[in-house]
C-alpha cells in the first residue's frame, strides 16, 4: 500500500531526465558550433542548433539562427516549423501561425506543425473548429502529445462541448503505467491540464481521480485525499477512488480510515469477506508529513 518507495523512484528518474534533456541540448548546440565553424551557410546544422536552442528555451539565439537558415533556404519546412514553435514560447501568436502555414504548406504531412497551428489558433481564439481539425491531423499522423490533448479540451469548451472538452482532458492528464515515464516535467504538464479542466467547471469525478492521483505520487497526501473525496461524491460507485483515497490515508498515517476505504471498494467490486480486511493498523508508523498541505 505504502508508496515511499515509489516516489524516491519517480524523484529519481525525474532529475536524470531533466539532467539528460539539459545535456542532449548542450551537446547538440556543441557539435552544430563545430560544424558551423567549418561550413557557416550549413542550413541542417543551423536548423538542428536552433532546435537545441529552443528547447532550452534560449529563443533568442533560436530565431538567430532560424532566421539565418530560411535566408538561404526560403523553403524549408523544418525552419519555419521550428521559429514557428519559437514565436509561440514568446506568446507571439500571429507569426506563429504564419509560419506554420507555411511549414504545411512547404510539407503537408507534418504531425507537429499541425499540432503547434491548432495551438496557435486556440490562444489566438480565431477558430477553434479549424484547430479540432489540425490536432485531429496531427493525431491521424501519429502525433501524442499531452498538451496536443489539453489545447483540443480548451477548443471544446470554447464551443460548448463538454462531453468531449472532459474527454480530451483525461486524455491529456493520463499517467504511464508504472508512472516510469512520469517525470517531473510531464507531472506538471498533466497537472496544467487537470487544474484547467476543473477551473473552467467540468465536473466529472474522473479529473479530480487523476489529479488526486498525481498529488498522490507527489506526496501530497492532504490534497490528494480532498480530491479523492471530491471524486467519491460525482460518483459513490468508483472503487477504484476509494483504494486510490486508501493508499492516500495509510500513507499519510490515517489507517482506520484507509481500510474503511478499502472494505467499501471492496464491497463495490462485490468481492467477498471484505470485513476481514485489516492493515494492523496499530502497528502502522506515524504520518508522513504532506508536502503541500
Amino acid at each position: 500500500m505504502h508508496k515511499l518507495l515509489s516516489l524516491v523512484l519517480v524523484a529519481t528518474l525525474s532529475l536524470t531526465a531533466l539532467s539528460a534533456c539539459t545535456s542532449q541540448a548542450d551537446q547538440i548546440i556543441n557539435t552544430q558550433t563545430k560544424v558551423l565553424q567549418q561550413d557557416p551557410n550549413n542550413v541542417s546544422a543551423l536548423i538542428e542548433r536552433a532546435n537545441a536552442f529552443k528547447d532550452k528555451s534560449d529563443f533568442t539565439n533560436a530565431l538567430t539562427d532560424y532566421n539565418k537558415a530560411l535566408d538561404l533556404s526560403p523553403s524549408s519546412a523544418r525552419a519555419f516549423l521550428g521559429r514557428g514553435q519559437t514565436y509561440l514560447g514568446l506568446n507571439q501568436y500571429e507569426k506563429a501561425l504564419e509560419d506554420l502555414n507555411k511549414s504545411i504548406a512547404f510539407n503537408p504531412d507534418p504531425n507537429e506543425a499541425y499540432a503547434s497551428r491548432g495551438e496557435a489558433r486556440v490562444k489566438l481564439q480565431s477558430d477553434f473548429q479549424a484547430a479540432l481539425t489540425d490536432f485531429d491531423r496531427a493525431i491521424a499522423l501519429g502525433y501524442n502529445n499531452p498538451n496536443l490533448y489539453r489545447y483540443r479540451g480548451q477548443a471544446y469548451f470554447r464551443l460548448n462541448q463538454r462531453t468531449q472538452a472532459v474527454e480530451a482532458y483525461l486524455k491529456a492528464s493520463e499517467i504511464p503505467v508504472g508512472n516510469v515515464e512520469l517525470t517531473s516535467e510531464a507531472s506538471s504538464i498533466r497537472m496544467a491540464a487537470l487544474d484547467e479542466a476543473i477551473d473552467f467547471g467540468l465536473s466529472d469525478g474522473r479529473l479530480y481521480q487523476q489529479r488526486g492521483t498525481l498529488y498522490r505520487l507527489q506526496g501530497s497526501y492532504n490534497s490528494a485525499i480532498t480530491d479523492f473525496t471530491e471524486a467519491i461524491r460525482l460518483n459513490p460507485q468508483q472503487a477504484s477512488a476509494f483504494e486510490e483515497r486508501a493508499d492516500a490515508y495509510y500513507a499519510g498515517g490515517q489507517c482506520i480510515r484507509a481500510e474503511d476505504d478499502l472494505r467499501a471498494a471492496c464491497r463495490l467490486e462485490n468481492r467477498r469477506l471484505c470485513q476481514a480486511i485489516n492493515l494492523n493498523c496499530s502497528a502502522t508508523p506515524s504520518a508522513t508529513p504532506d508536502l503541500n498541505p
